[in-house]
């Protein structure tokens, strides 16, 4: 799903694949195919690196990755902010409720 999303492929590029175990079996996965570019991925042109170049995406997904996550930093921290902000109002109220029950126990003696 990462392929089609960001229409990329591998790590730095569809060569990435060639020493995994993966690559040996089957080729570059088929979600690397480029469906934009109107062309059909047969798994033979999959295992063949020559012919791959030109169905698959080239870009690779790590560097579009941290683009993506740099370009949205700012929702992403204001999120994170947001979340530790009720976590932290969670803990002072617990706290203030554990320091109400001990305070009542020793007035009712």
């Amino acid at each position: 799903k990462l392929h089609l999303s960001l229409q990329c492929c591998g790590e730095k590029n569809y060569i990435s694949w060639v020493n995994t175990d993966y690559f040996k079996k089957e080729g570059i996965p088929k979600s690397c195919c480029n469906m934009t570019a109107g062309v059909n991925c047969t798994s033979a042109e999959l295992k063949d690196l020559n012919t791959a170049a030109s169905v698959v995406y080239q870009r690779g997904c790590f560097s579009l990755m941290t683009t993506t996550l740099e370009a949205n930093l700012g929702i992403i921290a204001g999120i994170s902010f947001g979340i530790a902000f009720f976590q932290l109002i969670g803990i002072f109220l617990a706290f203030c409720l554990s320091r109400y029950i001990t305070n009542n126990q020793y007035e009712m003696v």
